[in-house]
C-alpha cells in the first residue's frame, strides 16, 4: 500500500532554468502529476547566486490537499525562507 506521507522531489533533470520571462525552465515533471490527478505545490526554498530561485516540489495522494497544504505550511515554517525576487 503506497504511504500517504507527502514526497520530496529532487532536482528535475540537471537542466537549468532559463532567465527569459516567457519560460521557468524545464517543465517536464509538471505534467505526470497534472495527468494522475495528485495534489502538488512547489516552494521557493532560496536561490542561486545567479538570482535564479531554488525550489522544493511536495506531491500527495489523491484527495489528500488537506494534508499536502499541512506538509507545505510546515516545510514553509522550518526552510524559514521569504526573499523577494530582485525587482527590475
Amino acid at each position: 500500500m503506497p504511504s500517504a506521507e507527502p514526497a520530496a522531489l529532487g532536482a528535475a533533470n540537471g537542466a537549468r532554468a532559463v532567465r527569459e520571462c516567457a519560460a521557468t525552465g524545464d517543465g517536464s515533471l509538471c505534467p505526470p502529476w497534472t495527468f494522475a490527478g495528485v495534489p502538488a505545490i512547489t516552494l521557493p526554498t532560496g536561490g542561486a547566486p545567479s538570482g535564479l530561485p531554488h525550489a522544493l516540489p511536495l506531491v500527495q495522494t489523491v484527495a489528500t490537499e488537506a494534508r499536502l497544504l499541512e506538509a507545505a505550511a510546515w516545510c514553509e515554517r522550518v526552510i524559514g525562507f521569504s526573499a523577494r525576487p530582485p525587482e527590475s
